[in-house]
């Protein structure tokens, strides 16, 4: 399963890893969004900076 599926769809496993690791469950939908916007700015051409931040 890709990573970002599994932390949009908050999987088993991710609400785990959270809690263990102390942060609040709804940052796997931060995260799950931030990973779909760096794989949209690696593939976009036109803004080198914004793809080396990615």
């Amino acid at each position: 399963m890709y990573g970002w599926i599994a932390l949009l769809a908050k999987g088993e496993h991710q609400i785990e890893e959270m809690i263990h690791l102390g942060y609040p469950v709804y940052l796997l939908t931060f995260l799950g969004i931030g990973r779909i916007l760096g794989a949209i700015a690696i593939v976009i051409l036109r803004f080198p900076r914004l793809k080396e931040w990615a």
